[in-house]
């Protein structure tokens, strides 16, 4: 069976390293909701693919605007479903 991917072995970076980067990227291209917004699924698709655990996830996250909050917990939660 292989290893689980991590930060490591799919990108290369830590969680550290994703910090330093985003931190970067906002001081660069500033606190606009866009580019909080980029980052947010960013982070949200890595989590989604279990490369970023939960807990790491939750502390970068933290780091950005409270933007976009509800659409991302409703997609994480398969909302809307494809059932509909």
């Amino acid at each position: 069976m292989a290893d689980k991917p991590t930060l490591e072995t799919v990108l290369g970076t830590t969680k550290e390293g994703l910090r330093k980067d985003l931190l970067a990227h906002l001081e660069y291209f500033g606190h606009s909701d866009t580019v909080h917004l980029i980052w947010k699924g960013y982070l949200a698709a890595l989590a989604d693919a279990e490369v970023l655990p939960p807990d790491d996830h939750r502390e970068l996250n933290a780091l950005l605007k409270d933007v976009g909050e509800d659409e991302r917990r409703a997609l994480s939660e398969g909302e809307p479903s494809d059932d509909a």
